[in-house]
């Protein structure tokens, strides 16, 4: 064979070569830290066995947690957090939302440029979001949910704890819409007649301490060293669309408040959240407490949203009872806390929706998975507990 026929030969398979098209790249995926998410994702189960096992010995987690170790930590938390005007808890909670948008995004353009496997994108966002939630729940549960195995606030404050009869509730019932009558009086109103604040909504949360010192000083077993200013949320928006009046976020310890909520609602939804922050874990205990300190406040409008609130839940466990008495109490009601009621019905009826109905779901799971039975329900306890209150000698 001469040498040019050979490097004819030659030249003709390189051009072959590189006439074939070049091999797919395999998609390169990211291992899925097992190792780190797995115990992080086993703490969100293993956080519900603490509650039950703290019922189990109520008076030591009353002494040695509520009463001993939460207050310390909570007024270092307050201390740390609480002269930022702006809610933590919101910018941690955005910024983990925008986070996980993020890198769903770039996860998503990496799927659909092949270079990593649809299945090993999926598994691994859910391993990272299994692990995130656990790790919000054990400490959700370390930090703060330990209360809710504390004595009873019936034990606390030696409380007759019998079932009300319905002329309890009618008495009850009675004296609340005196006191909102009386109060209403001194409240400002806006041009359509419905209560306005004594200021803005931060103004008002701004306000609200001196009704927990003033609560503290009348009521022995209540201690308010520990309560914290509570913050409202900037995309309040959000949590109207939700159906959140607020919420207290025990990582850094701030009660939360929607400031879109109407002028009758928001002063005792703030007392709500401040009577959580200092370990009130029960939705009944803390409205007894927030009731409590709106109704030894200095400001009108506060006493007058304690009485209103409560009214509503008496109200509603006098129809159960009783449904003609509600019916003429309700009748007899001052025209304009009719009013205050009937705004408060349009603004949630006006942003009710499938998505605050699922948001509801969510709390109703949460609240009994920490052992409060009636879920939501639970807020209208409070009923017995303010009976309970007017029994004591």
């Amino acid at each position: 064979m001469s040498e040019a026929h050979g490097n004819e030969k030659a030249k003709d398979a390189g051009d072959a070569e590189e006439a074939q098209p070049p091999k797919p790249r395999k998609p390169k995926d990211r291992p899925v830290p097992w190792k780190l998410c797995l115990p992080l994702a086993a703490a969100g189960p293993a956080s519900l066995l603490i509650v039950p096992l703290a019922s189990l010995a109520p008076a030591v987690v009353e002494r040695v947690f509520s009463r001993g170790l939460y207050p310390l930590f909570a007024v270092g938390l307050h201390g740390s957090t609480g002269w930022i005007p702006l809610s933590l808890a919101e910018i941690l909670l955005a910024s983990f939302a925008a986070a996980g948008l993020v890198l769903a995004g770039r996860a998503g353009l990496q799927w659909i440029r092949k270079r990593r496997r649809p299945g090993n994108v999926l598994l691994r966002g859910v391993a990272l979001g299994l692990a995130a939630l656990g790790t919000f729940l054990a400490l959700n549960a370390l930090l703060w949910g330990v209360n809710y195995g504390r004595l009873p606030l019936y034990e606390q404050a030696a409380f007759d704890n019998a079932p009300p009869s319905a002329k309890e509730l009618r008495s009850l019932c009675e004296a609340l819409a005196a006191e909102t009558r009386s109060v209403r009086r001194e409240i400002r109103e806006d041009e359509e007649g419905v209560m306005r604040l004594e200021g803005s909504p931060r103004d008002a949360l701004g306000r609200a301490r001196p009704g927990f010192e003033r609560a503290g000083d009348d009521l022995a077993w209540l201690d308010a060293d520990a309560v914290a200013r509570p913050k409202g949320v900037l995309l309040s928006f959000l949590l109207t669309r939700l159906g959140v009046a607020g919420f207290f976020f025990p990582i850094t310890g701030e009660p939360n408040v929607n400031l879109d909520l109407p002028a009758s609602a928001l002063p005792f939804t703030a007392c709500h959240e401040m009577a959580h922050a200092l370990g009130y874990a029960s939705e009944d205990e803390a409205n007894f407490v927030a009731y409590a300190a709106c109704r030894a406040h200095p400001d009108a409008d506060f006493r007058y949203a304690g009485a209103l609130t409560a009214l509503v839940y008496a109200l509603g466990a006098l129809r159960r009872a009783d449904r003609r008495a509600c019916e003429a109490l309700l009748s007899d009601l001052d025209a304009g806390v009719k009013r205050d009621l009937r705004a408060r019905r349009r603004f949630w009826n006006r942003h009710a929706s499938a998505v605050s109905r699922a948001s509801a779901g969510v709390n109703d799971l949460y609240l009994r998975s920490q052992g409060q039975a009636e879920g939501i329900a639970s807020y209208g306890k409070m009923v017995d507990l303010l009976i309970a209150e007017r029994r004591a000698p």
